[in-house]
């Protein structure tokens, strides 16, 4: 008996055990077998895909799109940042030979407006694109080739080891290699808009230095928010990696003041386009300050229609989003007050919160027991609705923090705050996270206040510069993000 002649669950089995390159040899044997793996096929290596605004990736975006049934598989798109290298001192000879074979270079791809055109074509093309995507990291879960094998953006295998070791180097003291979150995200959205495609999820994961600058947000004006406004209204997840600047050179200071209020005045405004977001994550810059402004307005009541702004003072009003169930927060410092007012204001049923720093008034607030965070606790209890929906909490990695100067980010103290075990609060190994699931008999202020009792910080300060902090968040294995961990690209979830 060949091959051929197994039933298509055995030809199934057996291709779940191929590295990628030999189940292209095996769907290429013949029609019959490439025909019983087509639907595995397309749904693992089509129904997400990450490519890059390089010429021959975003063609072979067209060209999917173009395809009479794998247009109709694209569910997710992910624009990465990652770029193939030209430059005299850093190219190696395989990427060259893109631009050899008559591909334009990436400068001009974007300049002409090429990137633009090819990005509506394939937008408008895509009926059942849900998730756009905007990231700076390769994803996990290529299982099939290795424990360690990465989803890369599609046109990479152009290049040679050499450009993915570069591509791991800080980006400070070299020449910028890649294009900006801020031009890419403006980009993303607008030929959204252009392409008249409304996703429902828009999703912005930076784990290097690259962030979402307030200028980055700054999109709905004028001609090009006649454009993008339709495509934020049709948002039900919102994910978004902001802070102050791009922050290439750690000599720069940021652009913007953090106790600026015009400085968070962009992202204000864009969440008033939304008026249908159920779910929003931001992870902020954990040394800079605009996540307390930022969240002082966000839990402040609506007070009616229409909003309004005022550029002179950079006031906005408070926005209602009174569909949002679900709030993440990461990498941000921010009282507990502030975030029990905004934990409050909506009717939620999950809450993350990923390497938060509570703000203290003074150092022996931050090194004395209770800590803040069981304070946090405790009032959230108190302030939560017997009638509360609150299903889901996860907080990770927290600490509490002290600025001996409150005008001036960038130099702080922090300690680390850990949790004893339920089982065995007496033991020596703490918990870093915590999490909470609802289930019958339960209620979600009892636990809280359960953690409150759990929670402690050491004796020890710890000075945290700008640096380390960053450096933590860069590294993906204990997960850059807000979840807690690294983004898993399979598709064996999806239908």
């Amino acid at each position: 008996m060949g091959l051929i002649d197994l039933p298509p669950e055995l030809v199934m089995r057996v291709s779940s055990l191929l590295t990628t390159s030999e189940l292209g040899n095996l769907r290429s044997s013949c029609h019959h077998i490439e025909a019983v793996l087509f639907n595995s096929f397309a749904k693992e290596f089509f129904t997400k895909r990450q490519f890059m605004l390089e010429h021959v990736s975003l063609q072979a975006l067209v060209d999917i799109s173009r395809h009479p049934t794998l247009s109709k598989r694209l569910k997710e798109v992910i624009i990465g940042l990652d770029v193939l290298h030209t430059d005299s001192g850093y190219a190696s000879e395989a990427s060259k030979a893109i631009y050899r074979a008559g591909h334009v270079s990436q400068g001009v791809l974007l300049e002409t407006g090429q990137a633009r055109d090819m990005l509506v074509e394939a937008f408008s093309n895509l009926p059942n694109l849900s998730t756009v995507g905007l990231r700076d990291y390769d994803g996990a879960g290529r299982f099939r080739d290795g424990p360690n094998a990465r989803w890369r953006s599609y046109g990479w295998s152009y290049g040679t080891i050499e450009d993915a070791e570069l591509a791991q180097l800080p980006l400070y003291g070299k020449p910028r290699l890649h294009p900006t979150a801020e031009s890419a995200f403006a980009l993303i959205l607008y030929s959204l808009g252009k392409a008249l495609s409304t996703p429902t999820n828009v999703e912005v994961f930076l784990r290097r230095r690259s962030k979402l600058t307030p200028s980055a947000l700054n999109l709905v004006a004028g001609s090009m928010g006649t454009t993008i406004t339709p495509v934020l209204a049709g948002l039900t997840t919102l994910m978004l990696t902001v802070a102050l600047s791009e922050r290439m050179n750690l000599d720069t200071p940021p652009m913007f003041d953090s106790n600026d209020s015009v400085a968070d005045m962009p992202l204000k405004t864009l969440l008033h386009h939304t008026p249908n977001l159920q779910t929003l994550r931001i992870n902020f810059d954990t040394d800079q300050f605009l996540a307390q402004n930022f969240l002082e307005w966000l839990g402040k009541p609506a007070v009616g229609s229409p909003w309004t702004k005022d550029y002179a003072s950079g006031t906005v009003s408070p926005a209602a989003l009174t569909k949002l169930t679900n709030l993440d927060f990461g990498m941000c410092n921010v009282s507990g007050p502030t975030l029990v007012q905004v934990v409050t204001k909506f009717n939620l049923k999950s809450l993350n919160l990923w390497k938060v720093a509570l703000r203290c008034k003074d150092l022996d607030e931050m090194q004395a027991n209770p800590a803040c965070w069981a304070q946090f606790f405790t009032s959230l209890a108190n302030a939560l609705p017997t009638s509360t929906g609150l299903k889901s909490v996860m907080v990770g990695y927290c600490s509490q923090c002290y600025y001996p100067n409150r005008t001036t980010p960038g130099l702080g103290q922090y300690l680390r705050v850990h949790f004893a075990p339920e089982a065995d609060r007496s033991a020596k190994t703490p918990l870093d996270t915590v999490r909470y699931r609802s289930a019958y008999g339960t209620d979600v202020r009892d636990w809280l206040r359960s953690i409150a009792k759990r929670s402690s910080v050491p004796k020890v300060c710890k000075l945290v510069s700008d640096s380390d902090e960053d450096h933590e968040d860069e590294d993906d294995s204990d997960g850059g993000d807000v979840d807690g961990g690294e983004e898993d690209d399979s598709a064996d979830e999806e239908d």
